[in-house]
């Protein structure tokens, strides 16, 4: 069997189709949320969903979910600015992991072993460089140093 690219499976594929097509528009909400949200909160939330033209917030802190809640306004006005209709902006807050414990964020960089940095480079130099993959890749090696 023939060794086919990831692109050509996922096209081939209406669910995964589907699938990739609603994790850009995710992403590129995420990227929007990030230059327009205040630099504290954009830290300790994220994009969750962006579906049907609702903004679905993740916090993680009910401090922060209330801050979200009361700069809704101002955040679907920025938003717009920027070309993107948004019928409304929901926060949720992010249950706590299994252990109980707070939820882990990516406000706080997680190391990454010089092994597994020195693969992830590697793949990333093996990917094109518009690959939503790559750029995913060259953020979490940016994140973690």
């Amino acid at each position: 069997m023939a060794a086919r690219k990831f692109d050509q499976i996922v096209d081939e594929s209406d669910a995964l189709a589907r699938f990739r097509a609603q994790t850009q528009r995710i992403a590129r909400m995420q990227r929007h949320y990030e230059k327009l949200a205040p630099s504290p909160l954009q830290q300790l939330s994220h994009v969750a969903n962006f579906k049907q033209d609702v903004l679905v917030l993740c916090a993680y802190s009910g401090a922060v979910a209330a801050r979200l809640r009361q700069l809704t306004p101002s955040l679907c006005g920025a938003f717009d600015k920027i070309g993107v209709k948004l019928s409304g902006i929901t926060v949720y807050v992010q249950a706590p992991d299994a252990s109980g414990g707070p939820a882990s964020h990516p406000g706080h960089a997680r190391g990454i072993s010089p092994d597994a940095r020195k693969q992830l480079e590697n793949l990333k130099e093996n990917l094109a460089d518009a690959d939503l993959l790559r750029q995913a890749l060259e953020r979490l090696l940016e994140r973690s140093r």
